[in-house]
């Protein structure tokens, strides 16, 4: 093959996106999460088969030592689906006027999308204290694609919807590893990792401020045929492609603590013969 031909087929690659996708899947492998890449799914709304662009996963399952409890054998599992979105036009997250509205971060954050034998409230604290709108202070609530043309179709509200779906569907809710007794909590993070700029803009009384920005997380709800009340909104986080290590590394530490507080949990259980 001539350097010329190369030269021109690396281009293409990088130009439709396809390029930043594998640097995604790069950087997850580096992090060192399991990754399933190009998978596709029904979506029972619209009852047409789709694609998400990534997949990924960490999973601990073990039994506690020790334990005096006879069901030991637990297994977490944090789960990241992943759309990747190349762009010329810098995302302006919109910030949220009302922040009283995400205060009850615990219920309304993440999708504990199955779980059998532990006490959720602990672990869903955890998760909403580790995430990216309790790091930066806030919530969005919609994104403007800066100097697109109205007539482009816009990019973030169709990934955004394609992520809501695929996290809420009951076929994609299942348990990869679970044994015949085995405890288990599945919570799945719906992510948009942005290739371009990344901006927040708010009111500040004076204006509007334009501050540039690494991650985000939007509060983002899709009715599906129902009427908005009947489906809580589900927060899609934003992160750049140069923070993706970072935001990875948070992950896998939320993943950690995870599993910490369910061997704590189990431990401290009594032994069947003193309940």
């Amino acid at each position: 093959m001539s350097s010329d031909l190369e030269e021109k087929l690396l281009d293409d690659l990088q130009k439709s996106g396809f390029g930043s996708e594998l640097k995604v899947l790069e950087t997850l492998k580096a992090e060192d999460w399991k990754v399933f890449a190009g998978l596709s799914y029904f979506d029972s709304t619209s009852k047409k088969s789709r694609e998400i662009d990534v997949h990924a996963l960490r999973v601990c399952h073990e039994d506690v030592e020790n334990a005096s409890s006879e069901d030991s054998s637990f297994e977490i599992s944090f789960e990241l689906w992943i759309e990747v979105k190349k762009t010329t036009h810098p995302w302006i997250i919109l910030r949220s006027s009302s922040p009283d509205k995400f205060i009850d971060l615990t219920s309304a954050l993440y999708r504990v999308t199955a779980a059998n034998g532990f006490s959720l409230a602990e672990m869903r604290k955890l998760i909403a204290s580790r995430s990216v709108a309790m790091r930066s202070g806030w919530s969005g609530h919609g994104v403007h694609e800066a100097f697109k043309k109205p007539d482009q179709p816009s990019q973030w509200f169709a990934a955004f919807t394609k992520l809501a779906c695929v996290c809420r569907d009951p076929n994609y809710c299942r348990v990869f590893f679970k044994g015949n007794e085995r405890r288990y909590m599945r919570t799945a993070q719906p992510l948009v990792v942005l290739d371009g700029k990344l901006f927040s803009a708010q009111s500040n009384g004076d204006g509007i401020s334009i501050t540039e920005i690494r991650e985000a997380s939007i509060d983002f709800n899709v009715s599906e045929g129902s009427a908005p009340d009947e489906r809580p909104s589900i927060q899609i986080d934003v992160v750049t492609m140069t923070a993706l290590s970072d935001y990875l590394k948070d992950a896998s530490m939320t993943h950690h603590r995870l599993c910490e507080v369910a061997r704590s949990e189990i431990a401290a259980e009594p032994s069947q013969e003193t309940r």
